[in-house]
């Protein structure tokens, strides 16, 4: 459960009002609508999106109330219902969601949602309760500050859009906004959409005005991990960009012919794989060819499955090598796989020096 929501539950109705997201990191201007439960508004000003006479008085007085008793609450006054949840982080309320309906109209609840807050001057990254709970964030770290890394981390940033937030890092003014949808992984490697809003604003922080990103994030819809597998841009655009082990290599492999297919790193030194008269036949030892297909092939026809294992492999210098692979299915094109296999080499396993 996240906030008392099921993982799995549908996050709007097809029919019938819809909770608002309104954020008030604008600072100095009126508060902006940035979305409904699933779908992002570009920053729209609160004046020009709520039309009906007393709409903009009743968004004053339910921000009123939150920022004096930051509180979820729910009224009706005469036939209408308002209603508000509070998403905040370090006592500042980031924004809220909001309803208003009719009285008579039944109100669920919600999609989960946080609040954040990414400090540019010291590239440190804080988020709210409700975010440690959406996120997965270990318990022993929770409420504390981290590391802007361990935050791109757990992501898996949309197309095109990884350039355009790191700019922002560096270069974006003040009061410079940004909306982005990117996935973010649990650790049980369950994943969730993630549709968040920010800006770029100048904040009181640890003693001085520091340059920092005010953000809400809401969960716009679970995607289930056994329901497909990873594709190969989701192993190179993730996978490839963290810090590798000294002899960590990754390779795409066939895992019905036990072939190497592409290196997805620069290729490992230690290995033959060329093919050329210069140099060893590539080749897995005989007496490991049932040990390489399990790894490759029977341990990762399930959904979702990692397999390991070691196996020997011909070195450049025509020596068997010791290597420890770890290996994944992925999707290539048209429902054709292939298997990403992590493999780590020892860093002895120089030519010559072990056989």
């Amino acid at each position: 459960m996240v906030n008392g929501i099921a993982r799995g539950m549908t996050l709007s109705k097809a029919t019938g009002p819809s909770w608002l997201l309104v954020a008030l990191f604008n600072l100095g201007h009126e508060p902006e609508v940035v979305a409904t439960e699933q779908r992002p508004m570009n920053f729209v000003p609160a004046s020009k999106h709520f039309k009906r006479r007393g709409s903009l008085r009743e968004l004053d007085a339910a921000i009123q109330r939150l920022k004096q008793d930051p509180q979820p609450f729910e009224v009706v006054l005469d036939d209408r219902r308002v209603a508000a949840r509070p998403l905040t982080v370090e006592g500042r309320l980031h924004g809220l969601w909001y309803w208003s309906s009719r009285a008579d109209v039944e109100m669920h609840e919600p999609p989960p949602a946080g609040a954040w807050v990414i400090d540019l001057t010291t590239y440190t990254a804080l988020g709210s309760a409700e975010w440690a709970e959406m996120a997965d964030i270990p318990n022993e770290v929770r409420g504390q500050e981290r590391h802007v890394a361990a935050m791109f981390a757990q992501v898996d940033t949309s197309t095109g859009k990884e350039a355009h937030a790191l700019s922002l890092i560096e270069a974006k003014p003040i009061g410079a906004p940004f909306q982005a949808e990117w996935i973010v992984r649990r650790t049980d490697e369950s994943r969730w959409r993630s549709l968040f809003h920010l800006r770029i604003q100048g904040v009181e922080r640890n003693g001085g005005v520091h340059r920092v990103a005010l953000g809400l994030s809401q969960n716009i819809g679970e995607l289930d991990r056994m329901s497909r597998r990873r594709t190969l841009e989701d192993v190179m655009h993730v996978g490839l960009r963290a810090a590798r082990e000294p002899g960590e290599y990754v390779a795409l492999m066939s895992a019905k012919k036990l072939a190497l297919i592409r290196w997805l790193t620069d290729p490992s030194p230690e290995i033959a794989w060329l093919g050329v008269a210069h140099e060893a036949t590539p080749a897995i030892h005989p007496d490991d060819i049932d040990e390489a297909r399990r790894i490759l092939h029977v341990g990762t026809s399930d959904w979702g499955s990692l397999s390991e294992g070691t196996v020997r492999v011909m070195g450049v210098d025509n020596r068997w090598v010791h290597v420890r692979a770890r290996a994944e299915r992925v999707e290539v094109e048209n429902g054709e796989e292939a298997v990403a296999v992590r493999v780590f080499v020892p860093v002895t396993s120089l030519p010559g020096e072990i056989t």
